[in-house]
């Protein structure tokens, strides 16, 4: 291996790495010491050294040439040679940075084990108080909410007693008699009788400085499928941020996609919404974005999960709006307890953030 030049700038440095590659020339590039903001190139074989010189001198004299355009850049995939192995094919050797690159990305990722943590434990007290109401309640048919999701869930009306708003309303599923926003795709569905709901207090409890309501509802999770389907996607795309950006910058980001997403939702469907999904789309779409604006940044999400996740929204998406009309014209009750406009705010959102400067990885 020998280092053959430097490069200003890691786009610059990736992008004549990415050449190479394409080339078949092996390579890695990783910062030099002695300077800021440079960049080594190394080349692994003494006999391409010649040619990759040859290409390096190119690039510096004219790094916008459209020879140094590549299409598919290289991402590096955690676990590549690994799997190629559980294949029965010849492990391949990964550039040097990507080893290096590896052995630093593997912190203890404190925000996204403690999220998970606290989605946990949240969600076990929340069958421990819905196991308590359910031996009080006669009727195992009653609607209950457990006073853990009263206090943290997006808004609630306002009440003195909320023991008493929970068993004398929420239990006999009178939750319109307690004058609670109810979206404005309830009103939709009951227009133009529901008219008068649009007359409905709004961030009851929020104006009354209950501001963690804003967020607390992407903790509660309402079955085990439910918790373990979005804790799996928040492991594998939470621990993709928190390696690539600084712990302010992913709290940033998980903070603005949940105050964001469940805000809408709760003017779409009114207050009864929670789970972690609308974030999990949001960080989504920010890979994504990121994927496309800075692709040296190194997310391995692959073009087969943004897909599969695209997909998955869109089919969620169509059924609500078959559920709207079958109910809204009677024809049959098919109800769909699906926080859809969280899963398209929070993409589009990620979306949006992912374009911002300012969440890029190094930035101050």
């Amino acid at each position: 291996m020998r280092l053959i030049g430097t490069v200003k700038g890691e786009k610059q440095a990736y992008q004549f790495y990415s050449f190479l590659q394409e080339e078949k020339i092996e390579c890695n590039y990783e910062p030099d010491p002695h300077q800021k903001d440079t960049f080594q190139i190394w080349v692994m074989h003494e006999d391409e050294i010649e040619t990759a010189t040859h290409w390096l001198e190119e690039f510096q004299k004219k790094p916008e040439d459209p020879r140094f355009n590549v299409k598919e850049h290289p991402i590096d995939t955690q676990g590549i040679a690994a799997n190629k192995a559980e294949e029965g094919g010849k492990e391949e050797p990964l550039p040097l940075r990507a080893i290096r690159l590896r052995g630093r990305m593997r912190p203890r990722m404190p925000i996204t084990r403690f999220i998970v943590l606290v989605c946990a434990l949240l969600y076990i007290w929340n069958g421990y108080q819905m196991a308590d109401i359910a031996k009080e309640d006669k009727d195992p048919k009653q609607y209950t909410l457990t006073p853990l999701m009263i206090d943290l869930s997006y808004d609630m009306p306002t009440a003195e007693n909320r023991e008493e708003l929970s068993k004398e309303i929420f239990s006999e599923n009178r939750i319109g008699d307690a004058a609670v926003w109810d979206g404005f795709y309830g009103v939709a569905l009951g227009w133009p009788e529901s008219k008068d709901e649009l007359d409905a207090p709004l961030f009851v409890q929020i104006r009354q400085g209950e501001v963690w309501r804003l967020l607390t509802p992407v903790f509660l999770h309402g079955s085990f499928l439910h918790i373990l389907f979005n804790m799996l996607w928040l492991w594998m795309l939470g621990r993709q941020v928190e390696e690539r950006t600084k712990k302010w910058q992913y709290i940033a980001v998980t903070l603005i996609i949940g105050i964001f997403s469940n805000t809408l939702q709760y003017l779409m469907s009114g207050p009864l919404f929670i789970g972690y999904s609308g974030i999990v789309c949001g960080l989504a779409g920010f890979i994504w974005m990121r994927q496309r604006r800075a692709p040296w940044e190194g997310y391995p999400l692959q073009k087969g999960t943004i897909a599969f996740l695209a997909i998955f929204i869109f089919a969620m998406m169509v059924l609500q709006l078959v559920s709207f009309f079958l109910i809204r014209f009677q024809i049959a009750d098919f109800s769909m307890n699906i926080a859809n406009t969280a899963h398209i705010s929070g993409a589009i959102v990620g979306i949006i953030l992912g374009r911002i400067p300012f969440f890029s990885k190094g930035a101050v």
